[in-house]
């Protein structure tokens, strides 16, 4: 039996005949044009005494398949973000000498645009045999209100920065799916998750 493409909700999904005699397998994951899906960042910063703080990206991501990529890895395909969006959230506690403050900070942010803040563009390489590696990387300025058990109240501006790491092998059902293994020093830990779907 050939191989079937089903499409739903705007993405194709390949299904085949587990055992078949005709030796045919469906095309390979390096000619899928477009994924799309959700990634998630998230990163705290603990310091006992001083500062507790937690930020988090998450949103859409569509990742569009780069026609003449300058030098990819050796038989990867290389994806570049075409379209999506962060919403970033931050908040948090201060402990200052003579004060305690609450810091909060929302904002949605486009990742389509690279920004020149970040040391590289996001990518997503993608090889024949399922394997695939890549990041999400976004620098998102902010206004952070600040508020304090003194009575102060003021805002400022402050940059967040997400840097997910993408990296595994196409599940079963062909998707780019898992978990950033936790990352982090010095009270700072990250982790992160990625689910993306052929379009």
């Amino acid at each position: 039996m050939l191989p079937a493409v089903l499409a739903s909700a705007g993405c194709l999904k390949w299904e085949t005949t587990t055992g078949s005699d005709d030796g045919i397998s469906p095309p390979p994951p390096t000619s899928i044009l477009r994924w799309a899906g959700t990634a998630r960042f998230s990163e705290t910063h603990i310091l006992a005494g001083n500062r507790d703080y937690k930020t988090t990206f998450e949103g859409p991501v569509t990742w569009q398949k780069e026609e003449n990529p300058d030098r990819p890895p050796a038989d990867a395909v290389v994806y570049r973000i075409s379209s999506g969006q962060m919403h970033v959230a931050y908040g948090g506690t201060r402990f200052l000498p003579s004060d305690t403050c609450r810091d909060v900070a929302a904002a949605d942010v486009d990742l389509a645009a690279n920004d020149p803040r970040d040391e590289t563009k996001s990518y997503l390489y993608l090889w024949p045999d399922g394997k695939y590696a890549g990041a999400v990387l976004k620098t998102a300025t902010v206004t952070i209100t600040r508020t304090c058990d003194s009575g102060f109240v003021g805002s400022f501006s402050g940059e967040l920065r997400m840097s997910l790491d993408i990296d595994g092998t196409l599940t079963a059902g062909r998707q780019i799916q898992g978990e950033m293994a936790p990352d982090g020093a010095g009270g700072i830990t990250a982790t992160g998750s990625w689910d993306f779907a052929p379009m």
